[in-house]
């Protein structure tokens, strides 16, 4: 079972409007809601940048193409909120998945000449996707772990592309503070204390350490040891 439709901006926006004492002047009163929605895109564009949602991690593919160095960002996946790279090597046929390491400096461009191709080991995020060494042939595919982007909300029919009561909790402490509410304040807590639970339950029993080293590693939080790929990068 997927997760549930999220609200569109038209029915958050009578949300704040109840919770602001508005509900009783009928759909016809217009008069705030260009504020309103402002609110409500400020707050989920607040939000989405403060914590990464698991359910919005998504894994898209990239295949190789032979001497090519750059490619195109998946379609679905925010670039900023990349949560790891892995490298399958369809040529083999057992322990053919290797994880990638963030950083091409020009300490690696200058390691091999740009004719030179092999299998890639790291990756930079610039305008497109950075990958080093340049592929060797077609046979690699990128996975490619992050967020899902942050999708427009300034429509009608536009749907909430985070958790829509959050949205609305902070939208409505910013009204019942532009309003001068004496309850403002507590929904600014009672989101606060909302947010800080969410992000306990993303973190889950295990997390991703990014590698400075050799080797990529993860942490097993439920024995709380590193587990190591048996592959080292340069």
């Amino acid at each position: 079972m997927g997760l549930p439709t999220r609200e569109d901006l038209a029915t958050m926006r009578q949300d704040i409007k109840d919770g602001l004492g508005f509900g009783s002047s009928g759909s016809t009163f217009t008069a705030n809601n260009a504020i309103i929605d402002s609110w409500l895109e400020r707050a989920q564009r607040l939000i989405y940048w403060e914590h990464d949602f698991t359910e919005l991690i998504t894994i898209e593919t990239i295949t190789s193409q032979q001497g090519q160095e750059g490619y195109d960002w998946p379609a679905n996946t925010e670039p900023k909120k990349i949560l790891s790279i892995w490298l399958e090597d369809t040529n083999l046929t057992s322990a053919n998945w290797y994880p990638m390491i963030e950083g091409v400096g020009p300490q690696h461009y200058g390691r091999i000449s740009t004719t030179d191709q092999g299998r890639p080991t790291r990756y930079e995020r610039r305008d497109q996707l950075d990958i080093w060494r340049r592929p060797d042939d077609n046979s690699y595919t990128f996975h490619i772990e992050g967020i899902k982007r942050l999708g427009r909300l300034t429509a009608e029919t536009d749907k909430a592309t985070i958790n829509e009561d959050l949205i609305k909790m902070l939208a409505l402490a910013w009204g019942k503070a532009h309003y001068r509410h004496p309850d403002a304040q507590d929904w600014r807590l009672y989101y606060d204390k909302t947010m800080r639970r969410i992000k306990a339950g993303d973190q889950g029993k295990k997390k991703f350490i990014r590698s400075h080293g050799r080797a990529e590693h993860f942490v097993d939080r439920m024995y709380d040891r590193p587990e190591y790929h048996a592959y080292t990068n340069p």
